[in-house]
């Protein structure tokens, strides 16, 4: 089965120079766990609710939780994102797409032309949706 046939196409994406704000109101808007930025229509990163957490986490540590709010308002993506995000090629085999996730240990990779345009993403949900799927339809 090729990845395209379970990946999301609807994206919720965002620029870099978006703030981590922007993304924590996507993420909970949207009920997603990975975002994809683009610049120029090219993907340059992702950021993860991991991601936010993590670096929420170091930010409240050191800043008292009013100086953390408009830090939080103020901090670009680009600071924060994953660059260079794991990308596959819409044919890719689904099969080959979990191998890679977890050698990588990531729980989304970006679907991209060959120009590095975004198709779609998938992520570990959208696989155990799959699973669930195969095993009931195998009852």
């Amino acid at each position: 089965m090729e990845i395209n046939e379970i990946m999301q196409r609807d994206v919720a994406a965002l620029d870099p120079s978006s703030s981590l704000l922007d993304a924590v109101d996507l993420m909970h808007e949207r009920g997603i766990r990975h975002v994809p930025l683009i610049r120029a229509g090219e993907v340059v990163g992702i950021i993860s609710d991991r991601d936010v957490r993590c670096y929420m986490s170091d930010i409240f540590e050191q800043l008292q939780e009013k100086t953390a709010g408009a830090y939080k308002k103020s901090l670009a993506l680009s600071q924060v994102m994953q660059s260079k995000p794991l990308a596959v090629d819409p044919s890719s085999d689904v099969l080959d797409v979990i191998d890679m996730m977890l050698e990588n240990k990531v729980g989304a990779v970006v679907v991209s032309d060959s120009r590095g345009r975004i198709q779609g993403i998938v992520s570990y949900e959208d696989l155990l949706r799959l699973l669930r799927d195969e095993y009931l339809s195998a009852e």
